[in-house]
Protein backbone atom coordinates (compact mmCIF):
# COMPACT_ATOMS: atom_id res chain seq x y z
CA UNK A 1 0.00 0.00 0.00
CA UNK A 2 1.43 3.87 -0.87
CA UNK A 3 1.86 5.74 2.09
CA UNK A 4 1.39 10.04 1.53
CA UNK A 5 4.31 11.65 3.63
CA UNK A 6 2.16 11.86 6.70
CA UNK A 7 1.33 7.92 6.48
CA UNK A 8 5.25 7.45 6.50
CA UNK A 9 5.71 9.68 9.15
CA UNK A 10 2.84 7.39 10.91
CA UNK A 11 5.00 4.35 10.02
CA UNK A 12 7.85 5.61 11.65
CA UNK A 13 6.32 6.58 14.83
CA UNK A 14 4.49 3.09 15.16
CA UNK A 15 8.31 1.36 14.90
CA UNK A 16 9.46 3.70 18.10
CA UNK A 17 10.99 6.53 15.81
CA UNK A 18 10.43 9.53 18.36
CA UNK A 19 11.71 11.82 15.38
CA UNK A 20 8.79 11.44 13.38
CA UNK A 21 5.96 11.82 16.31
CA UNK A 22 7.79 15.20 16.71
CA UNK A 23 6.52 15.65 13.30
CA UNK A 24 3.19 14.21 13.88
CA UNK A 25 2.85 17.21 16.34
CA UNK A 26 4.09 20.07 14.50
CA UNK A 27 1.97 18.88 11.65
CA UNK A 28 -1.31 18.76 14.25
CA UNK A 29 -1.08 20.37 17.70
CA UNK A 30 -2.24 23.38 16.10
CA UNK A 31 -5.40 22.23 14.37
CA UNK A 32 -6.35 20.08 17.68
CA UNK A 33 -6.01 23.29 19.94
CA UNK A 34 -7.79 25.44 17.94
CA UNK A 35 -10.57 22.41 18.17
CA UNK A 36 -10.82 22.58 21.51
CA UNK A 37 -10.60 26.46 22.10
CA UNK A 38 -13.48 26.97 20.00
CA UNK A 39 -15.62 24.81 22.19
CA UNK A 40 -13.75 25.13 25.94
CA UNK A 41 -13.75 28.85 26.30
CA UNK A 42 -10.52 29.02 27.70
CA UNK A 43 -7.09 27.88 27.08
CA UNK A 44 -6.43 25.84 29.85
CA UNK A 45 -9.21 23.49 29.11
CA UNK A 46 -8.03 23.58 25.12
CA UNK A 47 -3.94 22.78 26.56
CA UNK A 48 -5.53 20.00 28.53
CA UNK A 49 -7.48 17.95 26.35
CA UNK A 50 -4.50 18.62 23.04
CA UNK A 51 -2.23 17.03 25.72
CA UNK A 52 -4.79 13.79 26.31
CA UNK A 53 -5.32 13.52 23.17
CA UNK A 54 -1.97 12.84 21.78
CA UNK A 55 -1.17 10.61 24.50
CA UNK A 56 -4.36 8.97 23.10
CA UNK A 57 -2.73 8.87 19.79
CA UNK A 58 0.34 7.24 21.17
CA UNK A 59 -1.02 4.85 22.69
CA UNK A 60 -3.35 3.36 20.17
CA UNK A 61 -1.03 4.30 17.21
CA UNK A 62 0.27 0.79 17.11
CA UNK A 63 -2.88 -0.33 16.35
CA UNK A 64 -3.37 2.20 13.58
CA UNK A 65 -3.73 0.32 10.03
CA UNK A 66 -4.16 3.32 7.28
CA UNK A 67 -7.62 2.35 6.87
CA UNK A 68 -8.49 6.49 6.86
CA UNK A 69 -6.14 9.29 6.63
CA UNK A 70 -3.78 10.23 10.03
CA UNK A 71 -5.70 13.59 10.29
CA UNK A 72 -9.39 11.82 10.39
CA UNK A 73 -7.74 9.28 12.67
CA UNK A 74 -6.28 12.25 15.21
CA UNK A 75 -9.75 14.46 14.69
CA UNK A 76 -11.85 11.03 15.44
CA UNK A 77 -10.01 10.85 18.80
CA UNK A 78 -10.10 14.38 19.40
CA UNK A 79 -13.87 14.46 19.05
CA UNK A 80 -14.38 11.33 21.41
CA UNK A 81 -11.71 13.43 23.68
CA UNK A 82 -13.97 16.50 24.31
CA UNK A 83 -17.27 14.52 24.13
CA UNK A 84 -15.74 12.77 27.46
CA UNK A 85 -14.92 16.05 28.75
CA UNK A 86 -18.35 17.53 28.54
CA UNK A 87 -19.61 14.50 29.88
CA UNK A 88 -17.88 14.48 33.13
CA UNK A 89 -18.55 18.47 33.34
CA UNK A 90 -22.14 17.64 32.66
CA UNK A 91 -22.27 20.13 30.37
CA UNK A 92 -25.67 20.68 28.30
CA UNK A 93 -24.45 23.63 26.27
CA UNK A 94 -21.02 24.30 25.06
CA UNK A 95 -18.62 26.84 26.71
CA UNK A 96 -17.79 28.87 23.99
CA UNK A 97 -17.05 33.27 23.91
CA UNK A 98 -15.51 35.19 21.41
CA UNK A 99 -13.01 32.71 20.46
CA UNK A 100 -12.54 34.33 17.33
CA UNK A 101 -10.85 37.06 18.86
CA UNK A 102 -8.24 35.37 20.10
CA UNK A 103 -6.62 35.30 16.42
CA UNK A 104 -3.11 34.67 15.64
CA UNK A 105 -0.76 37.85 15.54
CA UNK A 106 0.64 37.23 12.64
CA UNK A 107 -2.64 35.88 11.00
CA UNK A 108 -4.00 38.29 8.19
CA UNK A 109 -7.84 39.04 8.77
CA UNK A 110 -9.97 36.79 6.61
CA UNK A 111 -12.87 39.60 7.01
CA UNK A 112 -12.77 42.14 3.78
CA UNK A 113 -15.13 44.64 5.72
CA UNK A 114 -16.11 46.01 9.02
CA UNK A 115 -19.67 44.50 7.99
CA UNK A 116 -18.15 41.58 7.32
CA UNK A 117 -16.51 41.15 10.69
CA UNK A 118 -20.03 41.45 12.22
CA UNK A 119 -21.48 38.98 9.87
CA UNK A 120 -18.92 36.48 10.84
CA UNK A 121 -18.90 37.36 14.46
CA UNK A 122 -22.86 36.86 14.52
CA UNK A 123 -22.49 33.67 12.61
CA UNK A 124 -19.67 32.69 14.73
CA UNK A 125 -21.93 32.88 18.07
CA UNK A 126 -25.22 30.95 16.25
CA UNK A 127 -22.62 27.91 15.78
CA UNK A 128 -22.90 27.92 19.43
CA UNK A 129 -26.63 27.22 19.73
CA UNK A 130 -26.74 24.84 17.14
CA UNK A 131 -27.72 21.09 18.86
CA UNK A 132 -24.79 19.08 19.55
CA UNK A 133 -24.86 16.86 16.44
CA UNK A 134 -25.06 19.65 14.11
CA UNK A 135 -22.30 21.38 15.46
CA UNK A 136 -20.00 18.73 15.83
CA UNK A 137 -20.41 18.01 11.70
CA UNK A 138 -19.84 22.35 10.95
CA UNK A 139 -16.76 22.11 13.35
CA UNK A 140 -15.07 19.14 11.58
CA UNK A 141 -16.29 20.12 8.10
CA UNK A 142 -16.07 24.04 7.98
CA UNK A 143 -13.31 25.17 11.36
CA UNK A 144 -11.31 21.73 11.03
CA UNK A 145 -10.96 21.44 7.32
CA UNK A 146 -11.91 17.65 6.93
CA UNK A 147 -14.00 16.19 3.65
CA UNK A 148 -17.51 14.80 3.97
CA UNK A 149 -16.12 11.52 3.71
CA UNK A 150 -13.69 12.25 6.29
CA UNK A 151 -15.92 14.05 8.88
CA UNK A 152 -18.01 10.62 8.48
CA UNK A 153 -14.86 8.66 9.44
CA UNK A 154 -13.83 10.84 12.70
CA UNK A 155 -17.71 10.88 13.99
CA UNK A 156 -18.59 7.38 12.92
CA UNK A 157 -21.67 7.72 11.05
CA UNK A 158 -22.41 7.53 7.54
CA UNK A 159 -21.51 10.52 4.93
CA UNK A 160 -25.52 10.85 4.04
CA UNK A 161 -25.85 11.75 7.47
CA UNK A 162 -23.56 14.22 7.29
CA UNK A 163 -24.62 15.96 4.54
CA UNK A 164 -28.19 16.16 6.35
CA UNK A 165 -27.11 17.50 9.40
CA UNK A 166 -25.29 20.51 7.02
CA UNK A 167 -27.79 21.01 5.54
CA UNK A 168 -29.73 21.67 8.98
CA UNK A 169 -26.96 23.91 10.36
CA UNK A 170 -26.84 25.90 7.17
CA UNK A 171 -30.98 26.41 7.26
CA UNK A 172 -30.73 27.46 10.57
CA UNK A 173 -27.88 29.93 10.18
CA UNK A 174 -29.55 31.35 7.38
CA UNK A 175 -32.73 31.69 9.43
CA UNK A 176 -31.09 33.79 11.90
CA UNK A 177 -29.69 35.88 9.14
CA UNK A 178 -33.17 36.74 7.93
CA UNK A 179 -34.34 37.47 10.94
CA UNK A 180 -31.64 39.95 11.64
CA UNK A 181 -31.47 40.75 7.97
CA UNK A 182 -27.74 40.63 8.21
CA UNK A 183 -26.48 41.52 4.74
CA UNK A 184 -22.00 40.50 4.62
CA UNK A 185 -21.31 43.43 2.33
CA UNK A 186 -22.31 46.65 3.27
CA UNK A 187 -22.51 48.62 6.46
CA UNK A 188 -25.73 48.58 6.82
CA UNK A 189 -29.28 46.44 7.31
CA UNK A 190 -31.10 45.88 3.91
CA UNK A 191 -33.86 43.16 3.00
CA UNK A 192 -31.32 40.55 1.34
CA UNK A 193 -29.72 38.15 3.68
CA UNK A 194 -26.68 36.00 2.99
CA UNK A 195 -27.32 33.08 1.09
CA UNK A 196 -25.96 29.97 1.71
CA UNK A 197 -22.69 29.83 -0.29
CA UNK A 198 -21.76 33.36 1.86
CA UNK A 199 -22.01 31.70 4.79
CA UNK A 200 -20.09 28.66 3.77
CA UNK A 201 -17.08 30.84 2.89
CA UNK A 202 -17.08 32.74 6.24
CA UNK A 203 -17.12 29.14 8.06
CA UNK A 204 -14.21 27.80 6.03
CA UNK A 205 -12.31 31.05 6.67
CA UNK A 206 -12.69 31.24 10.33
CA UNK A 207 -9.21 33.08 11.80
CA UNK A 208 -6.46 30.74 12.52
CA UNK A 209 -5.97 31.31 16.67
CA UNK A 210 -3.45 32.09 18.77
CA UNK A 211 -1.68 28.91 20.26
CA UNK A 212 0.17 28.82 23.22
CA UNK A 213 4.23 29.01 22.51
CA UNK A 214 4.67 26.33 25.21
CA UNK A 215 2.10 23.61 24.10
CA UNK A 216 4.61 22.20 21.65
CA UNK A 217 7.29 21.90 23.71
CA UNK A 218 4.99 19.98 26.21
CA UNK A 219 3.46 17.64 23.63
CA UNK A 220 6.96 16.77 22.65
CA UNK A 221 8.00 16.08 26.81
CA UNK A 222 5.05 13.81 26.69
CA UNK A 223 5.88 11.00 24.02
CA UNK A 224 5.44 7.83 24.81
CA UNK A 225 5.93 5.49 21.76
CA UNK A 226 5.35 1.45 22.18
CA UNK A 227 8.35 -0.23 21.92
CA UNK A 228 9.91 -1.28 19.08
CA UNK A 229 9.76 -5.26 18.06
CA UNK A 230 12.85 -7.21 18.88
CA UNK A 231 14.91 -8.60 15.59
CA UNK A 232 14.71 -12.36 15.21
CA UNK A 233 18.54 -11.97 15.20
CA UNK A 234 18.14 -11.61 18.92
CA UNK A 235 16.02 -14.17 20.14
CA UNK A 236 18.01 -17.42 21.19
CA UNK A 237 18.21 -21.05 18.77
CA UNK A 238 17.11 -22.79 21.88
CA UNK A 239 13.80 -21.13 22.31
CA UNK A 240 11.27 -23.37 20.21
CA UNK A 241 12.50 -26.08 22.31
CA UNK A 242 12.52 -24.38 25.55
CA UNK A 243 8.81 -23.56 24.67
CA UNK A 244 7.94 -26.80 23.86
CA UNK A 245 9.54 -28.15 26.29
CA UNK A 246 7.03 -28.26 29.46
CA UNK A 247 4.26 -30.03 26.79
CA UNK A 248 6.78 -32.54 25.77
CA UNK A 249 7.24 -33.58 29.36
CA UNK A 250 3.41 -33.47 30.11
CA UNK A 251 2.78 -35.43 26.87
CA UNK A 252 5.88 -38.00 28.28
CA UNK A 253 4.40 -38.77 31.96
CA UNK A 254 0.93 -39.40 30.40
CA UNK A 255 1.91 -42.10 27.86
CA UNK A 256 4.10 -43.66 30.33
CA UNK A 257 0.99 -44.14 32.63
CA UNK A 258 -1.34 -45.38 30.02
CA UNK A 259 1.05 -48.05 28.65
CA UNK A 260 1.50 -48.56 32.54
CA UNK A 261 -2.28 -49.29 33.00
CA UNK A 262 -3.06 -51.35 29.91
CA UNK A 263 0.03 -53.77 30.60
CA UNK A 264 -1.68 -53.78 34.19
CA UNK A 265 -4.92 -54.52 32.83
CA UNK A 266 -3.69 -57.28 30.05
CA UNK A 267 -1.90 -59.39 32.68
CA UNK A 268 -5.28 -59.35 35.29
CA UNK A 269 -7.20 -60.56 32.46
CA UNK A 270 -4.98 -63.47 31.03
CA UNK A 271 -4.34 -64.11 34.65
CA UNK A 272 -8.29 -64.39 34.85
CA UNK A 273 -8.86 -66.64 31.97
CA UNK A 274 -6.07 -69.02 32.75
CA UNK A 275 -8.09 -69.34 35.94
CA UNK A 276 -11.39 -70.01 34.67
CA UNK A 277 -10.03 -72.50 32.53
CA UNK A 278 -8.37 -74.65 34.69
CA UNK A 279 -11.82 -74.87 36.89
CA UNK A 280 -13.76 -75.75 34.45
CA UNK A 281 -14.06 -79.85 32.74
CA UNK A 282 -12.66 -80.71 29.67
CA UNK A 283 -15.66 -82.33 28.11
CA UNK A 284 -17.79 -79.13 28.73
CA UNK A 285 -14.89 -77.48 26.90
CA UNK A 286 -15.57 -80.05 23.94
CA UNK A 287 -19.35 -79.55 24.19
CA UNK A 288 -19.30 -76.03 23.53
CA UNK A 289 -16.79 -75.96 21.22
CA UNK A 290 -18.70 -78.65 18.71
CA UNK A 291 -22.15 -76.26 19.20
CA UNK A 292 -19.74 -73.50 17.94
CA UNK A 293 -19.12 -74.99 14.87
CA UNK A 294 -22.75 -76.24 14.30
CA UNK A 295 -23.82 -72.17 14.90
CA UNK A 296 -21.44 -70.60 13.19
CA UNK A 297 -22.71 -71.76 9.56
CA UNK A 298 -25.84 -70.15 10.55
CA UNK A 299 -24.38 -67.01 11.35
CA UNK A 300 -22.27 -66.60 7.99
CA UNK A 301 -25.96 -66.99 6.23
CA UNK A 302 -27.30 -64.35 8.30
CA UNK A 303 -24.50 -62.14 7.32
CA UNK A 304 -24.27 -62.63 4.12
CA UNK A 305 -28.41 -62.25 4.11
CA UNK A 306 -27.81 -58.79 6.02
CA UNK A 307 -24.92 -57.68 3.20
CA UNK A 308 -27.07 -58.68 0.26
CA UNK A 309 -30.10 -56.83 1.65
CA UNK A 310 -28.15 -53.53 1.81
CA UNK A 311 -27.36 -53.78 -1.83
CA UNK A 312 -30.65 -54.40 -2.90
CA UNK A 313 -32.09 -51.29 -1.18
CA UNK A 314 -28.47 -49.60 -2.93
CA UNK A 315 -29.51 -50.70 -6.06
CA UNK A 316 -33.38 -49.60 -5.64
CA UNK A 317 -31.87 -45.70 -4.92
CA UNK A 318 -30.20 -45.80 -7.78
CA UNK A 319 -33.05 -47.02 -10.53
CA UNK A 320 -35.40 -43.79 -8.81
CA UNK A 321 -32.26 -41.53 -9.22
CA UNK A 322 -32.21 -42.37 -12.87
CA UNK A 323 -35.70 -42.57 -13.60
CA UNK A 324 -35.44 -38.83 -11.96
CA UNK A 325 -32.59 -37.85 -14.11
CA UNK A 326 -34.87 -39.63 -17.32
CA UNK A 327 -37.69 -37.32 -16.28
CA UNK A 328 -35.67 -33.99 -16.16
CA UNK A 329 -33.89 -35.00 -19.55
CA UNK A 330 -37.40 -35.38 -21.27
CA UNK A 331 -38.44 -32.08 -19.86
CA UNK A 332 -35.03 -30.21 -21.17
CA UNK A 333 -35.44 -32.00 -24.40
CA UNK A 334 -39.35 -30.43 -24.52
CA UNK A 335 -37.86 -26.88 -23.84
CA UNK A 336 -35.42 -27.47 -25.78
CA UNK A 337 -37.73 -28.22 -29.14
CA UNK A 338 -39.98 -25.06 -28.15
CA UNK A 339 -37.25 -22.96 -27.82
CA UNK A 340 -35.59 -24.46 -31.34
CA UNK A 341 -39.32 -23.43 -32.56
CA UNK A 342 -39.24 -19.98 -31.22
CA UNK A 343 -36.04 -19.28 -32.91
CA UNK A 344 -37.03 -20.67 -36.21
CA UNK A 345 -39.78 -17.91 -36.11
CA UNK A 346 -37.73 -15.83 -35.60
CA UNK A 347 -35.97 -16.06 -38.54
CA UNK A 348 -38.58 -16.44 -40.68
CA UNK A 349 -39.43 -12.54 -40.04
CA UNK A 350 -41.24 -12.52 -35.80
CA UNK A 351 -39.19 -10.04 -34.11
CA UNK A 352 -36.59 -11.82 -31.82
CA UNK A 353 -38.14 -12.85 -28.63
CA UNK A 354 -34.77 -11.50 -26.80
CA UNK A 355 -34.68 -8.42 -28.71
CA UNK A 356 -38.42 -7.47 -27.68
CA UNK A 357 -37.30 -8.56 -23.88
CA UNK A 358 -34.40 -6.08 -23.98
CA UNK A 359 -36.16 -3.35 -25.49
CA UNK A 360 -38.45 -3.58 -22.84
CA UNK A 361 -35.60 -3.83 -19.82
CA UNK A 362 -34.07 -0.56 -21.24
CA UNK A 363 -37.84 1.34 -20.92
CA UNK A 364 -38.13 0.32 -17.21
CA UNK A 365 -34.99 1.16 -16.67
CA UNK A 366 -34.86 4.64 -18.32
CA UNK A 367 -38.49 5.40 -16.50
CA UNK A 368 -36.68 4.83 -13.32
CA UNK A 369 -33.82 6.76 -13.95
CA UNK A 370 -36.23 9.58 -14.56
CA UNK A 371 -37.87 8.99 -11.32
CA UNK A 372 -34.82 9.65 -9.51
CA UNK A 373 -34.26 12.37 -10.92
CA UNK A 374 -37.85 13.82 -10.31
CA UNK A 375 -37.25 12.96 -6.49
CA UNK A 376 -34.01 14.19 -6.76
CA UNK A 377 -34.94 17.55 -7.45
CA UNK A 378 -38.15 17.60 -5.64
CA UNK A 379 -35.74 17.11 -2.45
CA UNK A 380 -33.28 20.21 -4.08
CA UNK A 381 -36.73 22.37 -4.22
CA UNK A 382 -37.73 21.81 -0.87
CA UNK A 383 -34.69 23.17 0.37
CA UNK A 384 -35.20 26.06 -1.51
CA UNK A 385 -38.71 27.53 -1.57
CA UNK A 386 -39.58 25.38 -3.79
CA UNK A 387 -38.54 26.35 -6.49
CA UNK A 388 -36.70 23.40 -9.03
CA UNK A 389 -32.50 23.58 -9.98
CA UNK A 390 -31.74 25.30 -13.20
CA UNK A 391 -29.26 22.78 -13.82
CA UNK A 392 -28.27 18.91 -12.67
CA UNK A 393 -24.91 19.99 -11.47
CA UNK A 394 -27.14 22.06 -8.67
CA UNK A 395 -28.23 19.17 -7.30
CA UNK A 396 -25.33 16.73 -7.39
CA UNK A 397 -25.47 16.01 -3.86
CA UNK A 398 -29.31 14.74 -4.31
CA UNK A 399 -28.72 12.29 -7.23
CA UNK A 400 -25.33 10.67 -5.89
CA UNK A 401 -24.16 9.66 -9.50
CA UNK A 402 -24.11 10.25 -13.01
CA UNK A 403 -25.50 7.54 -13.98
CA UNK A 404 -29.33 7.89 -13.49
CA UNK A 405 -28.78 10.82 -16.43
CA UNK A 406 -27.99 7.84 -18.77
CA UNK A 407 -30.65 6.44 -20.76
CA UNK A 408 -29.70 2.29 -21.39
CA UNK A 409 -30.79 3.14 -24.89
CA UNK A 410 -28.21 5.53 -25.47
CA UNK A 411 -25.38 3.78 -27.72
CA UNK A 412 -23.90 7.60 -28.07
CA UNK A 413 -22.95 7.72 -24.62
CA UNK A 414 -21.50 4.57 -23.09
CA UNK A 415 -21.00 6.23 -19.69
CA UNK A 416 -21.57 10.09 -17.95
CA UNK A 417 -19.31 11.30 -15.53
CA UNK A 418 -20.38 14.76 -13.62
CA UNK A 419 -17.52 16.60 -16.40
CA UNK A 420 -20.45 15.32 -18.51
CA UNK A 421 -23.18 16.65 -16.59
CA UNK A 422 -21.64 20.09 -15.97
CA UNK A 423 -21.28 20.21 -19.83
CA UNK A 424 -24.94 19.01 -20.74
CA UNK A 425 -23.70 16.07 -22.52
CA UNK A 426 -26.89 13.77 -21.30
CA UNK A 427 -29.84 11.10 -22.31
CA UNK A 428 -32.02 13.80 -20.51
CA UNK A 429 -32.43 17.59 -21.57
CA UNK A 430 -34.11 20.13 -18.87
CA UNK A 431 -37.02 21.39 -20.01
CA UNK A 432 -38.47 22.88 -17.41
CA UNK A 433 -35.30 24.97 -15.45
CA UNK A 434 -36.44 26.75 -12.28
CA UNK A 435 -40.06 25.56 -12.10
CA UNK A 436 -42.47 25.54 -8.68
CA UNK A 437 -43.41 22.66 -7.27
CA UNK A 438 -47.05 24.22 -7.61
CA UNK A 439 -46.62 23.30 -10.96
CA UNK A 440 -47.42 19.93 -11.40
CA UNK A 441 -48.06 19.09 -14.64
CA UNK A 442 -44.97 20.74 -16.42
CA UNK A 443 -42.77 18.42 -18.00
CA UNK A 444 -39.48 19.12 -15.93
CA UNK A 445 -37.09 16.44 -18.07
CA UNK A 446 -37.51 14.21 -20.83
CA UNK A 447 -36.08 11.35 -22.93
CA UNK A 448 -36.20 11.44 -26.45
CA UNK A 449 -35.26 8.07 -27.22
CA UNK A 450 -38.56 6.58 -25.34
CA UNK A 451 -40.55 9.15 -24.89
CA UNK A 452 -40.54 9.11 -21.34
CA UNK A 453 -41.67 12.61 -19.39
CA UNK A 454 -40.62 13.38 -15.94
CA UNK A 455 -43.34 15.70 -14.28
CA UNK A 456 -42.68 18.13 -11.45
CA UNK A 457 -44.74 16.94 -9.16
CA UNK A 458 -42.32 13.27 -9.69
CA UNK A 459 -43.98 11.10 -11.97
CA UNK A 460 -43.02 9.67 -15.22
CA UNK A 461 -45.11 9.45 -18.03
CA UNK A 462 -44.24 7.19 -21.35
CA UNK A 463 -46.30 8.08 -24.67
CA UNK A 464 -46.62 7.16 -27.63
CA UNK A 465 -46.47 8.97 -31.14
CA UNK A 466 -49.69 9.99 -31.40
CA UNK A 467 -50.61 10.73 -27.66
CA UNK A 468 -47.54 13.27 -27.35
CA UNK A 469 -49.36 15.44 -30.15
CA UNK A 470 -52.58 15.32 -28.38
CA UNK A 471 -52.07 15.64 -24.72
CA UNK A 472 -48.63 18.03 -24.70
CA UNK A 473 -49.50 21.49 -24.89
CA UNK A 474 -47.29 24.12 -24.42
CA UNK A 475 -48.66 27.29 -22.15
CA UNK A 476 -46.73 30.10 -20.73
CA UNK A 477 -43.55 28.50 -22.78
CA UNK A 478 -43.43 25.51 -20.99
CA UNK A 479 -44.46 21.80 -21.79
CA UNK A 480 -47.21 20.97 -20.12
CA UNK A 481 -49.12 17.03 -20.49
CA UNK A 482 -52.97 17.53 -20.18
CA UNK A 483 -54.15 14.30 -19.11
CA UNK A 484 -52.17 11.09 -17.38
CA UNK A 485 -51.20 8.25 -18.99
CA UNK A 486 -50.54 4.71 -17.02
CA UNK A 487 -46.70 4.16 -17.27
CA UNK A 488 -45.26 0.80 -18.02
CA UNK A 489 -43.73 -1.43 -15.28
Amino acid sequence: MMLDPVGKLCARAQSGDTAAASELISLFHERIFSYFRRQCSSNEYAEDLTQKTFCKVWASIASFRGRSSVATWIHGIAYHVYVDWRRRRNLSDPQTDDWWETRAADAPSPFESAAGKEAAEHLYRWVGELDDDDRDVVHLHYFQGLSLSETAEALDIATSTVKYRLRAALKFLREKTVDLKLNARTDTHQEGFMNEAQIENLLRHSPRLDVPGALEAKLRENIRLPKAPIPESAIVSWLPFKRWLPITLCLAIGLTAIAIQLTTRSCLEKEKIQQLAAAQPLEKLRQENAEYKKLKPWGDDINRLRKDGQELRRLREEIASLEAETTTLEKLRAENEKLEHQAGAGAGGTKDFFAEAQEHAELVTCINNLKQVGLSARIWANDHQGVFPIDYISMKNEMGTPKILRCPSDKTRPEITWDDVAAGNVSYPMLAPGARETEAQVIFAECPIHRNFCLVDGSVQHLTEETVKNFIKVINGKKTIQRIVVTPQ
